[in-house]
């Protein structure tokens, strides 16, 4: 028998609003999936009427600070294990190690595409590294998941490995049809999908990981934001084709003229018609990173042609 109730705890992202928290029970284990965005996530849970007691683990399928940020405050309190994707893991400790020389990383792909310092500023003193990072520093990690795997010593309950949305992201399931999607697919919105690196081709991955599991035809998703849903499959299509769509974009705006990110992320359409200059500091960081995972796909496809001036990355139709 397996039981799951859905918590949707309230998070500081505009375009979100809340976080769906997951409280599942199988014959062999009471688990968590995410666990919201502040270590107020666990009381927020007990206000809800969640019983967390005996809880024996916290399954977080991506390492953003809105799913992992109460998992420390739980596991203190009752004693959970935390279980993660080895690459976000890894990420994470990453983060809590050096949070400054992250963000500095992230601060010179910025430059080197364009992001002008006026612009740059704004984004890294309000990046939730600056204020957040604590709950990364914090994170004990007890299992890293690097492979598709039961979880738990627990048969009805197994783990995909799911790149894209972030670097490791992890999608548990159940034998019983249904999956936990954390961020990488959401019914009413297009998940971001941005970069880590310097070079890594994201929207590829992601793309990839979609065609991944189409092939199960899980019979209900359950997903990081918002409520459970059936159809997952067309879902993943309506996604697939706005990433086809969004390319086409890209490419239409280099067809001329070398452009870099930047320049190619002020040139794109948003949704419900917003301007970069109308957005917050967290949806620019999100709308320029979709801009780069887009011209690196075209880019890896032999669609554009890269040039670079000044140390800045340019790109043009090929």
């Amino acid at each position: 028998m397996v039981a799951s109730d859905i918590y949707e705890v309230p998070i500081e992202i505009r375009a979100l609003g809340t976080a769906s928290v997951y409280l599942v029970r199988t014959d062999q284990n009471k688990f968590l999936v995410d666990s919201g965005m502040r270590p107020s996530t666990c009381g927020e849970l007990e206000r809800m009427g969640a019983d967390l007691r005996g809880l024996d683990a916290i399954l977080i399928t991506h390492m953003h600070l809105d799913h992992l940020g109460g998992a420390m405050e739980i596991k203190r309190k009752y004693g959970a294990e935390i279980i993660m994707g080895k690459e976000d893991a890894l990420l994470t400790e990453m983060i809590g190690e050096d949070h400054l020389g992250f963000l500095n990383m992230l601060k010179s792909l910025c430059k080197s595409n364009g992001v002008p310092e006026s612009v740059l500023g704004q984004l890294m003193r309000d990046h939730p590294m600056h204020r957040e990072y604590t709950r990364y520093s914090e994170m004990e990690i007890d299992h890293k998941v690097d492979t598709p795997q039961s979880l738990l010593n627990d048969s009805s309950l197994k783990a995909l490995i799911t790149p894209g949305h972030s670097p490791g992201s992890i999608s548990p399931y159940l034998d019983s049809g249904e999956i936990f999607v954390g961020d990488l697919v959401l019914k009413t919105i297009t998940p971001n999908i941005s970069f880590y690196d310097d070079a890594a081709d994201t929207l590829s991955t992601y793309l990839q990981t979609l065609q991944m599991v189409k092939k199960y035809n899980f019979t209900r998703s359950n997903p990081g934001h918002g409520k459970p849903f059936d159809n997952l499959n067309n879902r993943i299509s309506e996604i697939e084709l706005h990433h086809g769509k969004r390319l086409e974009e890209v490419l239409g705006i280099v067809r001329e003229n070398y452009r870099n990110a930047f320049e190619i992320t002020l040139a794109m359409k948003w949704s419900r018609g917003r301007s970069f200059d109308s957005m917050n500091d967290l949806e620019r960081n999100f709308a320029f990173g979709e801009a780069v995972s887009h011209i690196r796909k075209l880019a890896n496809d032999g669609l554009v042609e890269t040039s670079e001036r000044n140390g800045i990355k340019y790109y043009r139709a090929s």
